[in-house]
């Protein structure tokens, strides 16, 4: 792992060769167990998929209900507390400064740390990575100089942006899901930047989910099935046309879909107007919006689409 600054630690040499299996410690925030983001299904995924690969994994996070294991990797929950400003009971974040979990690393001797940030949590793996030796990897998901005007007060952003650069060049490498947001932080004047982007699960999203079942052609270039587990699947699922009914109240127009988080942060509020838009449009008039999801802008968005 490349550093990327002076300021990151040395690391031990084993931790740069590459072993038959790895040792990797997953600490994130808020809980992927327990909290509904962006970040929940790709920290599950990349669990499950660093263990289908053999590896042994450690996860660390502010979990009251964390499971004891998770796909076999060992999960370990650290003291957490919520956001005064931010309505979500899940959304928890930890100091994780805690004997128990440093004692769990030495043992563990991993050969990576991978930290989930903005938050508290990076500043404790920064610290343990260069106690133990290891390489820090932070992955940048919540863009918070956007929340800090929606949530508080506006003279934060720039303070925020210099404990990004601080975390960053603590780091072995900087993760970012985009492009995009791998350039605004460059001109920000953070460095050594990888992107991690996006994907689709294609187990859950899988063409033998298709009401009728996949065509023939389909199934022969879609991705082998894998077993999910039963939080995965609704056992008594809806047919496609009763969830289209469920998503228009029986209208037989146009659908349009948001699946998300209910943040103030996403704008949804805007949509309103928009609809009203699209529905003056000759044809476009029957034209149905559904949002799908939940957080802490649910009840006032209920309030706003009265009607």
């Amino acid at each position: 792992v490349q550093a990327s600054a002076e300021s990151a630690v040395e690391v031990d040499e084993d931790c740069l060769l590459e072993p038959p299996t790895r040792r990797v410690a997953v600490i994130v925030e808020p809980s992927p167990f327990s909290h509904v983001s962006g970040m929940k299904n790709r920290f599950l995924q990349l669990i499950r998929t660093l263990r289908g690969a053999g590896d042994e994994v450690l996860v660390v996070t502010p979990d009251p209900n964390c499971p004891e294991f998770y796909h076999g990797a060992k999960c370990q929950h650290v003291a957490g507390f919520r956001l005064p400003l931010y309505g979500a009971p899940t959304l928890l974040l930890s100091l994780g400064l805690s004997i128990r979990l440093f004692v769990n690393l030495w043992k563990l001797k991993p050969h990576v740390i991978h930290v989930s940030s903005p938050g508290l949590l990076v500043f404790a793996s920064i610290l343990y990575s260069r106690l133990l030796h290891v390489p820090l990897v932070v992955s940048y998901h919540t863009h918070i100089p956007e929340y800090i005007p929606r949530y508080t007060w506006r003279g934060l952003v720039e303070p925020m942006w210099s404990v990004i650069r601080f975390c960053s060049r603590a780091a072995h490498r900087t993760l970012v899901t985009s492009t995009i947001m791998r350039d605004e932080l460059g001109q920000h004047g953070v460095d050594n930047i990888g992107v991690w982007p996006k994907g689709v699960d294609t187990d859950r999203f899988h063409p033998r989910f298709r009401e009728g079942g996949g065509s023939p052609a389909l199934m022969r270039v879609a991705t082998p099935p894998a077993e999910l587990d039963d939080a995965d699947v609704d056992a008594s699922p809806l047919t496609g046309a009763a969830m289209r009914k469920v998503m228009t109240g029986g209208r037989s127009g146009k659908l349009l879909i948001c699946v998300g988080r209910l943040g103030a942060e996403k704008n949804l509020f805007d949509l309103k107007d928009i609809l009203a838009k699209v529905q003056q449009t000759p044809g476009l008039e029957d034209t149905s919006l559904c949002l799908v999801g939940d957080g802490p802008s649910r009840k006032e968005l209920v309030a706003h689409f009265e009607g």
